[in-house]
């Protein structure tokens, strides 16, 4: 049973172990706790240890709490504070306060109530829900614990578990059917006839804990470059791209998606994806680090971002990984308390934006009016070169040009006997279009005169180059020396 603890003059303090993700919406149901109730102002503190603020939130901080909400699934985090301080935190609290355990972890309910946490339902119901009337909720409970009187706590709202969302300034709009959201669209939102039509894919929790900056972000360029949109989300990342994109007849609602989504998907998401039929690009939000950190990094993404951000979408399907928004830390004047909060990089957005309604375009595009390039790896530079970990790139590049040709692409007047084969490939490759080394003087002269190879003109090559990052354009130019 839940006991509420008496009140005190000292001002309550409430704790939250949890991920970085969820700070956004904390603050948002805090300031809103605030304007309802202006005389809990510096009565109520708030503290959060997540994988960010971790090494600058002390033990004393923490061990001080009156109520500590503590998400199990960050247990990790809750072992390595407690071997960092030499504390045993959910004992330390719980001595006069309480820990309220919230969320699903790897232990069950007795590893935490034994230790002294407080397994409430309906605290547990507010988090799992989520979304701001919910956090206001939880922190109203909090309170309540805490011994702060006159607190009203209202009911857990139910969440969508999946759905469409359309932001209106106000922390933005769910919509449980396909019906709803197109009626909705169709009185409020930009309908464009005709125009390529995007879907944004994202994970519930973005929405429900209010990390929708990015998110609005790259919903807000979608619109500006004059495509329609469709942010949906729900999990798993396959199905629900599969029943929130696809009409009844089997036909995509959309001509192309962007997608934060398929980062715990894998193979078994590509099967939905090939019966949606249509191309997901892939959106990177950096993980723990700033767009200052990432533009400095030599490496870019770290070897876990490699694997979870990029590996295993590509397995589900997804293309084109671009990198769109960070990690940056906010401070909120109204309430003194800094966070974390994904943001959107600009110059990114538009890229990834730009990319999906191209690929949109395609779709329509009739084979014989694409253009297609072909890239292979040929470094270092030279004839032995030209390969993929052994692999037979000669061959595999003639299968591609015969199933283009038998696809309706324009090959040109070729003979697909005598020039889409293995050995044709390779002669050409050799001849006209492999890279040229420094070591061997005449070769690209003698290349340039067959006359078959396509150049870049001056002022191409320098307009590209000045629209690199200006660190990115100084190792180019220092490596390589001026055009």
């Amino acid at each position: 049973m839940v006991v509420a603890m008496p009140a005190t003059a000292q001002p309550v303090r409430l704790a939250y172990l949890f991920s970085d993700g969820n700070l956004p919406g904390v603050l948002q149901a805090f300031k809103t706790l605030l304007e309802e109730q202006p005389e809990l102002r510096g009565e109520v503190t708030l503290s959060f240890l997540t994988e960010s603020m971790f090494d600058e939130v002390g033990a004393e901080e923490m061990t001080a709490a009156d109520i500590l909400v503590f998400d199990i699934m960050n247990e990790q985090m809750l072992e390595r504070f407690n071997e960092t301080h030499q504390v045993d935190l959910i004992d330390d609290v719980s001595r006069r306060g309480m820990v309220l355990a919230v969320g699903e972890g790897l232990m069950p309910r007795e590893h935490y109530t034994d230790q002294g946490a407080v397994w409430d339902q309906r605290t547990r119901a507010f988090w799992a829900n989520w979304g701001l009337g919910n956090q206001l909720g939880l922190l109203r409970q909090s309170l309540s614990f805490a011994g702060v009187p006159d607190m009203v706590v209202p009911d857990p709202q139910p969440s969508l578990e999946a759905g469409y969302y359309y932001p209106d300034g106000s922390g933005g709009r769910v919509f449980a059917t396909w019906d709803e959201f197109d009626r909705f669209m169709q009185t409020t939102g930009p309908r464009r006839p005709g125009a390529v039509r995007v879907a944004v894919g994202f994970y519930k929790s973005n929405y429900y804990a209010g990390d929708t900056a990015l998110l609005d972000a790259v919903i807000t360029e979608v619109e500006r470059r004059g495509a329609e949109v469709v942010p949906v989300f729900g999990y798993p990342s396959g199905l629900a791209f599969e029943n929130l994109l696809m009409d009844a007849q089997g036909r995509p609602r959309v001509d192309a998606a962007l997608a934060f989504l398929f980062r715990f998907a894998g193979l078994e998401a590509s099967p939905s994806l090939e019966r949606l039929n249509i191309p997901v690009v892939s959106l990177v939000s950096l993980y723990g680090r700033s767009e200052a950190d990432w533009r400095e990094s030599s490496q870019g993404l770290s070897m876990f971002e490699g694997t979870f951000q990029v590996a295993v979408p590509e397995l589900s399907g997804l293309v084109a990984p671009t990198v769109v928004g960070s990690q940056e830390r906010v401070f909120d004047a109204d309430t003194g308390l800094t966070i974390v909060e994904r943001r959107p990089i600009a110059s990114r957005v538009t890229m990834a934006v730009n990319r999906a309604i191209r690929y949109g375009r395609l779709r329509t595009t009739a084979n014989p009016d694409k253009r297609v390039a072909l890239l292979y790896y040929n470094y270092p530079p030279g004839k032995a070169g030209i390969g993929a970990s052994y692999l037979n790139v000669a061959e595999s590049l003639a299968a591609v040009l015969r199933r283009l040709q038998t696809e309706g692409y324009d090959l040109g007047d070729v003979d697909p006997d005598a020039d889409l084969t293995a050995d044709r490939v390779l002669e050409v490759i050799t001849t006209e279009a492999r890279n040229v080394g420094g070591y061997a003087p005449g070769e690209l002269e003698e290349m340039l005169g067959t006359g078959d190879v396509e150049l870049v003109s001056l002022a191409d090559y320098q307009q590209w180059l000045d629209g690199y990052a200006p660190a990115l354009r100084d190792k180019v130019l220092a490596d390589w020396g001026d055009p």
